[in-house]
């Protein structure tokens, strides 16, 4: 996965596009709102992207990738 594939990513996550039942009780348990999806910040994705980047870093430079030396001081490093 590139930039690209994690930016498209986190606008699915954003914005799904499909409706959702709202609940509730009685006639109005099964009334449909739009999916508004989940709120998902600039930093939170530069994070993401920059997680790729190590990892992708890691293995193209063939060492062994350790999932706790992913961490945001690693990445802003």
């Amino acid at each position: 996965m590139d930039d690209k594939d994690f930016t498209g990513v986190c606008d699915e996550i954003r914005s799904p596009g499909e409706t959702i039942k709202k609940g509730g009780k009685g006639g109005k348990a099964t009334d449909l709102a739009p999916n508004r999806g989940i709120k998902i910040g600039f930093i939170a994705e530069k994070n993401l992207r920059q997680a790729r980047f190590h990892i992708c870093h890691v293995h193209g430079t063939q060492r062994p990738f350790v999932q706790e030396d992913v961490t945001l001081a690693v990445l802003r490093g």
